[in-house]
């Protein structure tokens, strides 16, 4: 920088022209291009501002997810079409649901990368972390690789258990990346509780060999995750992991027998019924079976609701953590049972309706996972309006 204090920059605009003009030369040294518009990277000889980057990389996780999801259509053409719409509407979506920074806050956060002060000297970002720690990384993962493949497994399975899995892992990146990504990573901190619980999460692995539950493994899993995380980045920044790192117990599969303990059956049954006796229909209640004249519809075990109740709770701690004030963390937590009963009641009611119309076989087609889709989106939909749009923002700014 001292080679260019003949530039224009600093004539032209007095000193805080001067002082931006140093901050885009002090990033273009390291292949950054820190300007008044906040940080951009430098791909090929083309600019992408951090906006840019994160909607990128939203409407890519979109794409992925829809394509290989749980959610997906049948038939590989329809599905990558379908991720390819995702990717888009991710796109035009996202700038809408992220908060709408002014110049002075754009120019404060390229100022705070700059580590310390103003010396030119950018924080190197997680990515450039050690060979050595990316080396265990990779070890670790291939360690679990069954376990992994098994979470895989369940979360692809269809809509009526664990759908909601795979995204788990996308906004526990998300919000790891988000919650350090002010930290200097020239300071290296280490805590040596990482290594005990890194070794208590290869035990559960070895035990979990010959008795094959699965849940032990996927209990080491995530015990090692914070194992890893204290080991290569310490107490202090793993407290600031604590909610990514508490969302991984939502990866763990449910037992898909454990709905059948739930009151989520007897329930939907329960609470069709008056609706259904409103809307004109006969209808006589056996437990779980609905009983007409002309057929019979039973409650099941994966019509239960309970993949979407699971799902709510999920997204409805993420949601919960945005959301201020108190109460309203307390009530998005609160309204996560009632959405997925109300949600799972008008799914039976529907299809009720449709089966009084086209007959039994409807229910074989496209038409009854996509009702069991359509909940997910109503409970996470509720949600949404309970916690506010600002607490919708602040998960995606």
């Amino acid at each position: 920088c001292r080679k260019r204090r003949a530039s224009p920059c600093f004539h032209l605009g007095g000193a805080s022209r001067a002082r931006s003009c140093l901050l885009r030369h002090a990033g273009r040294f390291r292949g950054w291009n820190l300007s008044f518009s906040g940080a951009t990277r430098r791909f090929g000889g083309t600019v992408l501002d951090r906006a840019t980057r994160q909607r990128l990389a939203w409407a890519v996780a979109a794409g992925v997810l829809v394509a290989v999801g749980p959610f997906r259509p049948r038939g590989f053409v329809y599905a990558v079409a379908a991720g390819l719409v995702a990717a888009v509407a991710a796109w035009i979506a996202v700038p809408r649901l992220a908060p709408k920074r002014a110049a002075a806050r754009a120019e404060s956060r390229a100022r705070d990368e700059m580590l310390p002060g103003w010396e030119g000297e950018p924080a190197a970002p997680l990515r450039f972390a050690s060979v050595p720690a990316w080396l265990c990384l990779a070890a670790y993962f291939l360690l679990f690789a069954k376990t992994l493949a098994w979470f895989y497994q369940n979360w692809t399975m269809g809509v009526w258990q664990n759908g909601h899995g795979l995204f788990v892992p996308v906004v526990m990146v998300a919000l790891g990346m988000r919650a350090l990504r002010r930290e200097d990573w020239r300071v290296s901190e280490s805590s040596p509780w990482g290594v005990v619980l890194v070794g208590v999460a290869l035990l559960l692995a070895v035990l979990d060999i010959p008795l094959q539950t699965r849940y032990l493994g996927a209990l080491g899993f995530l015990v090692g995750l914070l194992g890893l995380s204290l080991t290569f980045l310490g107490a202090r920044r793993t407290r600031k992991l604590a909610l990514p790192l508490a969302l991984g117990f939502f990866m763990v599969p449910i037992p898909f027998s454990l709905s059948d303990h739930v009151f989520l059956r007897v329930a939907t049954a329960m609470g069709s019924v008056p609706i259904l006796q409103l809307a004109g229909f006969t209808v006589v209640r056996e437990y779980t079976v609905l009983l007409f004249p002309g057929f019979t519809l039973d409650v099941s075990t994966a019509c239960s609701g309970f993949s979407a109740l699971y799902a709510g709770f999920f997204f409805g701690v993420v949601l919960a953590a945005f959301s201020r004030p108190r109460w309203r963390q307390l009530l998005v937590l609160a309204m996560v049972l009632p959405l997925a009963l109300v949600a799972n009641i008008s799914r039976a009611v529907f299809l009720v309706e449709i089966t009084s119309l086209y007959g039994t076989g409807i229910l074989q087609t496209d038409l009854h996972p996509a009702s069991g889709a359509a909940t997910f989106v109503l409970v996470i939909g509720g949600l949404v309006l309970v916690a506010g749009r600002r607490a919708l923002r602040s998960v995606f700014g």
